[in-house]
């Protein structure tokens, strides 16, 4: 019964260090796009940023992301 309980305890505790660990990761992540949108790279670079640092933030191979604007008459779209 006691061994169950310790087995728990650490369980309990490694869950909540993958949690934090992961809540690092997307802070992180989210400050890396942020720095390179705010040293005024263009729209198709930052929008590669964001795009680059989510696809490695979520493990993705492959992905796609495409915007549509009322301005534009073909959809930007960055996929990889």
């Amino acid at each position: 019964m006691l061994f169950e309980d310790v087995s728990k305890q650490r369980e309990e505790r490694e869950r909540r260090e993958n949690e934090q660990k992961r809540a690092v990761e997307e802070v992180s992540t989210h400050l890396y796009a942020s720095r390179h949108i705010l040293r005024n790279m263009s729209f198709n670079e930052s929008a590669k940023t964001i795009f680059d640092s989510c696809k490695s933030l979520i493990g993705a191979k492959n992905g796609h992301v495409s915007l549509i604007s009322k301005r534009v008459e073909a959809p930007l779209t960055h996929a990889s």
